[in-house]
Formats: structure tokens, sequence, C-alpha cells
């Protein structure tokens, strides 16, 4: 089942329809949704992946640093997708892979910028 809003995630829940939910910041509605749904789990014992879908390493170390928030015995696991982009349009040291291990990085912050080069000339700027 999917959880769409939170309301699902109640139903989960009191009908035992899962032991594990999948927390997808962006289809959560943004980190502080999904900062609510994994409170919902640590405190109904739900264990947790916590990933992005399909996005750079913004995305993915805003993931990473969700994900270092939950206790290893409720974490099972998170997934960075942005090392299968050709070109990520973001500059910086963001979490990355090594030896089958993911952490955020250890400054402040999420540690990457737009790459705004790369991105080519604005089609619109707003005010």
């Amino acid at each position: 089942m999917k959880a769409h809003d939170y309301s699902d995630l109640l139903r989960i829940h009191r009908d035992y329809i899962a032991e594990i939910v999948n927390i997808k910041i962006n289809r959560a509605g943004g980190f502080s949704k999904a900062k609510r749904i994994r409170d919902f789990c640590l405190q109904t014992g739900l264990a947790m992946l916590v990933m992005e879908t399909g996005g750079t390493v913004l995305a993915d170390t805003a993931a990473v640093h969700l994900a270092q928030s939950i206790p290893a015995e409720r974490m099972l696991g998170t997934w960075l997708c942005h090392e299968l982009l050709r070109h990520d349009m973001v500059r910086g040291a963001g979490a990355c892979n090594h030896q089958g291990h993911t952490a955020a990085p250890e400054v402040p912050g999420i540690s990457v910028s737009p790459d705004y080069v790369s991105q080519g000339d604005s089609v619109a700027v707003y005010e």
C-alpha cells in the first residue's frame, strides 16, 4: 500500500498492513512532512527506508541527513540515486556511497550548491 497522506500512514499502523515504511521526502510533501512520518514511525515501531526519487546530490544529501536521525535498529537503508545521473547540476561534496555505507557531510548544512554555469543561460528571471 502506498501512503499518500498522513491518514494512510495511520491506517497502515491501525490495520497492521506493513512493518516497514519507505519515506520519499518529495513524495511526502517535503522535509517537514517527512520528519513527521519519521516521528510517527519511531513512536509506533515501524522500521524505515529513506530516499529521494530521481534527485540530485542536493536531494540525496537531505535524505541522508534525515536517515541519520533514525536509530540504527529502525533504519533499514537509504539509496542515492544521484550517482546514476550523467550530469548532476550541483557542486560540492554531498552524500556519497563509500564501501557500501552512506553518510552526510560533516560540515554544517547540506554542503552543496547549484552549479549555475553548467545550467546555461536563464530562460527567465523573476525578482
